[in-house]
């Protein structure tokens, strides 16, 4: 006849299993999910003909001079929401403005949480064309993921093109939340749910 130990033990070893076979069905949409979060965003028109903007990225760090143009802010601000190494991401899109739009030489994004600390930012210079003019009014641009998110959470996006004769406050942000850990890797992951069964000798609660 079994013992009081063993069959706890049991009761929590087959919940465990249950709990992982679970959160496993999972996986292949986490790896979709993974494979956007790596692919090289392409930006093109919306309408029947599509021209393509590509950048190059670089460091933020770097300071760039004022411009001595006006150049309108961007427009038909956008997201995708996907998940990287089981964390949220986000791709932002966006269209630039016909005025000024000859004189970008590229986009700054940022994006912020309430945590300063938390501040990230793309610095991307445009690499094909190098110059764009008023055919490039409806293209779709998108930047690259910006991963390490965290799920269900408000956060502020920025894009600034530059060079402009305006200061990076001048251009509005845009606001989203990121989705919930559910809806980007699925109701039954273990990230979303972490399961652990705790079993203490001799009592016959066994919560997973």
């Amino acid at each position: 006849m079994a013992t009081p130990r063993s069959f706890f033990f049991s009761i929590c070893g087959f919940l465990l299993l249950f709990c992982v076979s679970s959160g496993s069905g999972t996986s292949s949409n986490r790896r979709a999910n993974q494979d956007r979060c790596g692919y090289r965003v392409q930006s093109a028109a919306e309408g029947v003909r599509k021209l393509a903007v590509t950048f190059r990225a670089d460091n933020c760090s770097l300071s760039y001079p004022l411009g001595k143009h006006v150049i309108h802010e961007v427009s038909n601000v956008s997201f995708s929401h996907l998940a990287c190494d089981d964390q949220a991401a986000v791709v932002v899109h966006w269209s630039a403005s016909p005025l000024g739009i000859e004189h970008i030489k590229g986009f700054r994004v940022y994006l912020e949480d309430k945590n300063p600390d938390g501040k990230q930012c793309q610095h991307l210079i445009l690499k094909d064309p190098r110059q764009l003019n008023y055919s490039y009014r409806s293209t779709k641009m998108s930047s690259q993921p910006f991963s390490s998110l965290t799920f269900d959470t408000d956060y502020m996006v920025r894009v600034v093109p530059f060079p402009s004769l305006m200061n990076e406050s001048f251009f509005p942000p845009s606001f989203l939340r990121t989705n919930s850990c559910e809806v980007l890797l699925g109701a039954h992951s273990l990230v979303c749910k972490p399961c652990k069964c705790l079993c203490v000798l001799f009592i016959s609660n066994t919560i997973c």
